[in-house]
């Protein structure tokens, strides 16, 4: 895949503009969850999850509200690995997902799996 293409899709998945990715890189690997913040509740993840209290309202997944005290899609103990994993090909933790993979960077993976961790 050209490096145009991927740095659209990772923005389409990501961050709602360039500005949020530039944040992203900048400050994730030294803030991530705040950077995790932005992308679960500003970014692709919100328009499917909704988590309290945030801009992320969307009703089609379930809500991540406490998700660091739940199994993962049901089926998988909540820890950094399977969060990454989840994201990343949540078919490969539960066949048959609804959710779609995320072609992710691994800072962006760690970013998300630090903020979930703090939804207890």
């Amino acid at each position: 895949m050209c490096l145009e293409r991927r740095a659209l899709l990772e923005r389409r998945q990501v961050g709602r503009n360039r500005v949020e990715v530039a944040f992203l890189e900048r400050v994730g690997r030294h803030r991530p969850v705040a950077a995790g913040k932005l992308i679960v509740t500003q970014g692709a993840c919100a328009s499917c999850h909704a988590v309290s209290g945030t801009a992320a309202k969307g009703a089609v997944g379930p809500a991540l509200d406490g998700i660091a005290n739940r199994k993962i899609g049901g089926v998988a103990d909540f820890n950094a690995a399977n969060v990454k994993k989840w994201v990343a090909n949540p078919s490969s933790l539960k066949p048959g997902s609804s959710m779609p993979p995320y072609a992710l960077k691994e800072s962006y993976l760690d970013a998300i799996a630090a903020y979930l961790a703090t939804l207890k």
